[in-house]
């Protein structure tokens, strides 16, 4: 009954949609188009068959095996293998058939494959320019600015690139988009099967004008009006140019960019009846003139030549009204005062400060509360405590708890910028501008973007890891406790450059992955992309040096007992996604040493000159992007393993599908790097094998969705919060896991990607996937890493606004990428999108009602703690060893190294009866020592990072130099551990005892 309900539901929801976009790819009026909608549709129906089997499951196991029914079941069935044969086999059928679909599509759709058709294609040569569209019609000897032309039926063959920034060249209702690339071209076929004018635009964000690159591309009726019109753009009735003739100076003339352009309107449309004949070739198949950085350095800090011509300038001036000679030492002066300042600062200037009033009044609120912290902590005497306790301390316990202060932190900044972009496209609707400047506006969506994934995903899970798999490995620390304590403040040390950028310069204007040439000198001149570079280099090698700490802790600091099967599946998750760190961050820290030597020394990885290639970019940072998805996500997958089994009263059902199921997802994702660039231009083999190795991925995430239902099954279901984030999670990440596939599919990508329904994913998965599980596990650990109960009212009230808030705010974005919506547009004029932006918006503030719902169940919490301590340190009924050891875990973790035998090692003892057992007496241990190193690193580090970004290179020498001092002398420090001795074992171990057998 709920099945039929839930395909009706499904089926109406998407008849509606598909009735609702017109004017977007679901409108499509071209054959290319119609094609990519079909596939659309097939896929989505497929993958429906997957979905809504699973929305339903959980949602009626959840209620048939709720705790509190009236039947009553044993908990068992942990392991079938008819039914984990069945779990595997489902999802390969589909993801088979969808691989033979996927495959005979993107060879049918591919952009460089003619058309079929009895009549001869038009060529036209496609060059994108900041910020307007020129379009050359070789054969006809004309061409336009900003307006494309062509008969309707008529094929059009596009040879494609750009005079600069990346831009896609996309035309929504005819289907397929295609990059330009400066130094490349790139080819496209489409055709109209009907008249009409269409909306063109580049879909890929390439700078400050981006929202005015538009273009109308008109179908005319017949072949004989295109003539007439191309006659009359011969003959010089239309709005023809500087004489109508484009040759190279009128070229260069056209493609003159200004880096601080903000165009809200299109460049007006022009046209040139007379073209020089290789006028394409020319300029887009020979390297990019090397002029261009000189032209625009003039005039800026950089240029020092102009610097000493302006004052050269005011000294004459200064000696006309001054007479003489006396002028001339005020030039001196005034000359060596400048070389002084600029020695001593670098570009730093009165200018880097900010004079935007969102920014002043930001800068304000967190002084005050800075002030605020401060004197708290000054009138109840905790700064020597916060020092000594805290930020010295090498407790992998305490780490964690650090990380997860500092996720939340950047979650306010990072959710700031997220509610401003929505407020700011509900307003600027219309046309209307809206209340953030442009400039503003690109910078809060990049830093948006890198704040909630480098600082805020990213520490959250890696501070659930510290707290976490230490304990359930049965270890007293991590292999390395000083250098974890080190990654920690190297975290910190970027996220403090990020928040330094909001309130000295700019942070960067080119989307969180900034893609060169718009990340490199020449179109970003600013510091904004050297605090991106500096904040990402610095947090990533503290990233790298934490995967290294912890797969040595997992492979040599195991519990007698307890082999690599045997380790709880959150310690396999996390395990595969440090795997993935070691692997991949290394790439990041290349890739961003390459786009760093570009900048600073003028070095062409990235640019036409010298014979680099943006594309090397984009594959290395995907090579690293893509492996980071699952780095995320992975252990939000234990967390929930952990849920689910602990909660349900069951063991997890199928281990060992799940742990080789976490293994598969480690290494295909890879190999699939190359789907987020199939509009790139690369082969329809490559792409149908990019597409079909991400689609293979989907088979072991259907597994463990299959595995968390059989766990529920016959179980006894508590439905605390852990498992209402855990709920949420399995529908939410299922749809998400639906739209996934679908823009996998490279023939439905090229009219999806780059549009709001890529962003809807993203945050689909990691919202519903990674931020779900992390608030899970938040939630599931809490009382063992601090001692008392979270509030559960407001747990729930902190669910229900993020679960509705995320509908709201993104499903409507699902819609917009439909009717053609792209991403990065810092206005919009279509009021056909005006309903779903504004829902967007409410969506946000729904889910800042959850975020504030989280920060006051943590005051309340705190208040009441005394009235919900955890005494017994297992509060759950847990499985894994960290629910054996009192809450907060003491600071050795285990009096003994316990011997397991089992998986649920813990479950296992309470089972043979040899938990909480007191011992006669303990053996000393071995413990680590906190250090101040860790924090004056990071301190020096910081200091650093700014003083490349500013280039104050005596500053930079000073605390690169003072790091590598510090970081050797501690390394030659032999006061680094001590010993608890057995009688301070003794009272601890007894006192907790005594707690347990209180109850």
């Amino acid at each position: 009954m709920l099945t039929r309900i839930l395909s009706k539901v499904a089926l109406a929801l998407m008849v509606g949609l598909l009735a609702g976009c017109q004017g977007g790819v679901l409108d499509p009026k071209g054959q290319v188009g119609i094609e990519e909608k079909q596939l659309i549709i097939v896929a989505t129906l497929l993958m429906l068959l997957v979905v809504i089997p699973v929305i339903f499951m959980t949602l009626y196991f959840a209620w048939k095996y709720r705790e509190g029914r009236d039947e009553i079941y044993e908990p068992k069935w942990s392991h079938s293998t008819k039914i984990e044969t069945i779990v595997w086999a489902i999802p390969v059928v589909i993801v088979i058939v969808l691989g033979v679909i996927t495959w005979k599509s993107t060879h049918a759709l591919d952009p460089y494959k003619p058309l079929e058709s009895d009549k001869e294609h038009i060529n036209v040569q496609v060059i994108s320019m900041n910020w307007k569209w020129l379009f050359v019609y070789p054969d006809l000897g004309i061409a336009t600015v900003n307006e494309l032309r062509f008969p309707a039926n008529v094929p059009v063959a596009f040879q494609i690139s750009s005079e600069g920034t990346m831009n896609s060249f996309f035309i929504p209702q005819l289907g397929s988009q295609i990059y330009s690339m400066a130094g490349m071209v790139t080819k496209l076929h489409l055709i109209a099967n009907e008249p009409g004018s269409f909306d063109g635009m580049s879909a890929n964000y390439s700078g400050a004008g981006f929202s005015g690159m538009k273009f109308k591309a008109i179908a005319t009726p017949t072949e004989a009006d295109f003539d007439a019109w191309v006659e009359g753009v011969k003959a010089g009735t239309h709005n023809v140019i500087n004489n109508g003739v484009l040759d190279q100076a009128s070229y260069e003339k056209l493609a003159e960019h200004d880096i601080d352009a903000h165009h809200v309107e299109p460049t007006p449309v022009q046209y040139y009846n007379s073209i020089a004949s290789s006028i394409f070739m020319d300029n887009v198949m020979k390297f990019m003139k090397d002029h261009g950085k000189v032209e625009l350095l003039k005039g800026t800090a950089f240029d020092s030549e102009m610097i000493h011509d302006n004052s050269a300038h005011g000294e004459m001036n200064h000696g006309e009204m001054n007479h003489g000679e006396s002028q001339h030492s005020s030039h001196d002066m005034h000359t060596e005062a400048e070389k002084i300042m600029s020695a001593l600062l670098g570009k730093l200037s009165w200018d880097a400060l900010p004079y935007d009033p969102i920014v002043i009044g930001t800068l304000c609120v967190v002084a005050v509360g800075a002030l605020v912290l401060a004197f708290l902590l000054i009138k109840h005497k905790l700064l020597g405590v916060l020092w000594n306790d805290w930020l010295t301390s090498v407790d992998h316990k305490k780490l964690g708890i650090m990380y997860i202060v500092l996720a939340f932190v950047m979650l306010i900044r990072g959710f700031a910028d997220a509610i401003m972009m929505r407020l700011q496209l509900a307003l600027a609707t219309n046309g209307d501008p809206g209340y953030l400047p442009p400039s503003h506006y690109d910078q809060i969506f990049t830093a948006h973007g890198v704040i909630m994934i480098i600082f805020m995903a990213m520490p959250f899970m890696i501070g659930l890891m510290n707290i976490v798999v230490p304990l359930q490995i049965g270890a007293r620390d991590v292999a390395f406790p000083f250098l974890n304590n080190l990654s920690f403040w190297l975290a910190v040390s970027g996220a403090v450059l990020v928040n330094i950028s909001l309130g000295l310069g700019e942070f960067a204007k080119t989307g969180w992955v900034a893609y060169p040439p718009l990340a490199g000198l020449e179109y970003s001149p600013g510091v904004g992309v050297d605090y991106y570079i500096w904040a990402l280099q610095i947090s990533g090698i503290g990233t790298t040096l934490t995967a290294v700490n912890f797969l040595a802790t997992v492979f040599k600091m195991r519990t007698p007992g307890m082999k690599l099967m045997d380790m709880p599946i959150f310690t396999w998750t996390c395990t595969w996604a440090n795997i993935l760190i070691a692997a991949s961050f290394p790439i990041l820290t290349a890739v961003l040493a390459m786009l760093t030597l570009d900048r600073y020394l003028d070095f062409h990885f990235f640019t036409n000159d010298g014979g680099g290639n943006s594309m090397m970019y984009i594959n290395l940072f995907w090579a690293w992007g893509h492996p980071e998805v699952y780095i995320l996500v992975l252990p939000a997958f234990g967390i929930f393993s952990e849920i689910v089994s602990t909660f349900t009263g069951k063991r997890l059902f199928g281990y060992k599908s799940m742990v080789w199921a976490t293994a598969s997802i480690s290494i295909l994702g890879f190999i699939v790097w190359l789907h987020h660039f199939f509009t790139m231009g690369s082969s329809a083999n490559v792409n149908a094998f990019f597409g079909i190795m991400t689609m293979i991925i989907a088979v072991p995430t259907g597994v463990k969705l299959f595995n968390w239902l059989f766990t529920m099954y016959r179980g006894r279901l508590r439905v605390t919060v852990p498992v209402l984030w855990t709920l949420g999670f399995m529908v939410t990440f299922t749809v998400g896991g639906m739209t996934g596939v679908l823009l996998a599919v490279p023939g439905a990508d090229y009219v999806l990607h780059n549009s709001l329904f890529l962003i809807a994913h993203f945050h689909n998965t990691i919202i519903g996937g990674a931020v779900f599980g992390y608030l899970a596990g938040f939630a599931f650990w809490f009382p063992k890493a601090m001692g008392f109960h979270l509030n559960v009212k407001l747990g729930k009230a902190a669910f229900w606004c993020w679960l509705v808030g995320f509908f709201l705010a993104f499903m409507p974005l699902y819609v917009l990428g439909f009717l053609g919506m792209t991403r990065r547009l810092n206005h919009t004029d279509n009021p056909d999108w005006n309903i779903w932006l504004y829902i967007a918006v409410v969506g946000a503030f729904v889910i800042l009602a959850g975020i504030i719902c989280q920060f006051l169940q943590l005051y309340v919490s705190f208040r009441d703690r005394k009235q919900n301590m955890d005494t017994t340190g297992d509060p759950w009924n847990g499985h894994t060893l960290e629910w054996s050891t009192a809450s907060p875990p003491q600071y050795y973790n285990f009096a003994e190294l316990p011997v397991v035998s089992d998986i649920d090692a813990f479950t296992d003892m309470k089972e043979k009866g040899t938990a909480y057992v007191r011992k006669e007496s303990y053996a000393p241990i071995h413990m680590p020592k906190n250090t101040k190193a860790g924090i004056i690193i990071g301190g020096l580090i910081t200091a650093f990072g700014f003083a490349m970004i500013w280039h104050i290179w005596w500053l930079a020498i000073v605390g690169l130099a003072g790091a590598i001092v510090t970081f050797i002398a501690r390394a030659y420090t032999s006061d680094v551990d001590y010993y608890v001795q057995p009688d301070e074992v003794a009272r601890i171990e007894n006192e907790h005892l005594d707690n347990v057998a209180k109850g």
